[in-house]
Parts: C-alpha cells; structure tokens; sequence
C-alpha cells in the first residue's frame, strides 16, 4: 500500500514539473493530461489486483479450514496423514514370505526388518521408515494406489 500511495505522489510530482518546465515535450496541457491519466491508470490496475489477491486469500482460507473441519479425511487423503496416526501404525519383523522389494526406497526387505504391511487388496508391505515418510505425503498404496490402505 504505500508503494501505491508513493507512487501516485511521483506521478502527480512529475506531472507539476514537466508541465511547469518550458523546454520540455510537455508544453502542450493535452499532451501531459493524457499521460497523467495513463499512469493514474496503471496505478489503480495495480491497486485492483492487489485487493483482488488479498480478498482471495482472506476468502481461500475460511474455505480451506471449513473443508477440512467437515470431512478431514478426504483433506487427509490428498495432504497426507496426521503424523500421530502415522507414528502408531503396527509394524512386524519381515519373514520369507516378506522379502520383497520395497518399492519406495527400492531396496530388499530382509530378514527381520521392520515392515508394515498395508490393507489395500494387494497387501503390500514396505520398509517402516519408508512407508510412514510416504504417508505424511500422500495417503494412497504406492504399488497399486488404493485408497483404502488402514
């Protein structure tokens, strides 16, 4: 706001100087009135989108915080899970039947590591570490992106 303000003082200044100077373009009042009102024209442009933006995000916010009040877990699902959920998930020490790939940091489970394995229909599992960093960011298998994973 006080760009604005310090820029119509500049425009309105400048026009007092160049029209009060004789030996400039702006001798003729026509001339130094139209480019008056073209930078005051600029300037309530700049003014509008302003104001625009800042409505947009006093009403965004509200609208934000209301959807997440009514159905916070479908914000979940796009936002990721609340880290509390995500620090009490089960997790099991991996058998042979486990000894997969884990896809997300794409190494071997081996014997005896901390696995959690998810309730999507293929029920895949994946490293604890691995799985809980994947949640936080999206809630959704990363095998076969079931959204029915908990």
């Amino acid at each position: 706001m006080v760009i604005l303000i310090s820029y119509y003082l500049s425009v309105i200044l400048s026009y007092y100087i160049y029209n009060g100077s004789p030996d400039t373009c702006f001798n003729d009042n026509l001339n130094a009135l139209s480019i008056l009102f073209i930078l005051l024209l600029v300037g309530l442009i700049s003014l509008f989108r302003q104001t625009l933006y800042f409505i947009l995000v006093i009403a965004y916010f509200p609208y934000m915080v209301y959807n997440f009040m009514k159905n916070p877990q479908s914000f979940y699902s796009q936002y990721g899970i609340d880290p509390e959920i995500v620090r009490n998930l089960p997790t099991i020490k991996a058998d042979a039947k486990h000894c997969t790939n884990c896809v997300i940091c794409t190494e071997d489970i081996k014997l005896g590591d901390e696995i959690i394995i998810l309730k999507c229909p293929g029920r895949h599992c994946f490293h604890a570490n691995c799985i809980k960093s994947w949640l936080m960011v999206k809630v959704v298998c990363p095998m076969c992106r079931s959204e029915n994973i908990l």
